[in-house]
């Protein structure tokens, strides 16, 4: 704990920390937090994440890197957003990311295979259907739409600098 806080306090204040009442104080709150945490998660510090899966499940298919790291960089996203975290298992949760990354990459650059079944059909656990992957995948690009709608706030509320240029996004067609 001793080393932990004096890193973090030589980080903002460039000097060593000085063992005083303050310390003290500082070091018995970190404590408490961490004892409310432990028993917020019920002592249980081996929590499964999705990530294992997605690059099980890549592996598997094939996919480019810029599959995998689109649906990574979903995933580690969605984690922001209890909807998605808490309410689904990590494989579906990880299948979900790869069926977004499906739809935003062409598919000539993401090589999933065409066969006879849908490949998600593959890897998304028993008994879910297409309807709860798509749930998921709306609940993962529900952590980006909030980050916009507090963008478009605050350029409403003139937060902005009116006189920069507003950018635009288009996609060629083919991209």
């Amino acid at each position: 704990m001793r080393d932990v806080i004096n890193v973090v306090h030589h980080m903002e204040t460039g000097s060593i920390c000085v063992i005083d009442d303050a310390f003290w104080e500082l070091r018995k709150r970190i404590l408490g937090i961490e004892q409310l945490i432990l028993r917020a998660v019920d002592f249980e510090t081996d929590i499964e994440t999705p990530h294992r899966y997605l690059l099980n499940s890549c592996k598997t298919l094939r996919v480019t890197p810029a599959f995998v790291r689109l649906s990574w960089a979903l995933l580690v996203d969605s984690l922001h957003n209890p909807r998605v975290l808490l309410s689904q298992p990590v494989e579906t949760q990880a299948v979900a990311a790869m069926l977004v990354a499906s739809q935003i990459l062409p598919r000539e650059t993401t090589f999933l295979p065409k066969g006879s079944i849908p490949w998600w059909e593959s890897f998304a656990p028993k008994g879910v259907c297409l309807e709860a992957l798509e749930e998921v995948a709306m609940a993962i690009l529900d952590t980006y739409a909030k980050d916009i709608d507090t963008q478009h706030e605050q350029e409403n509320r003139g937060l902005r600098d009116p006189g920069r240029p507003k950018m635009s996004f288009a996609v060629a067609k083919g991209q």
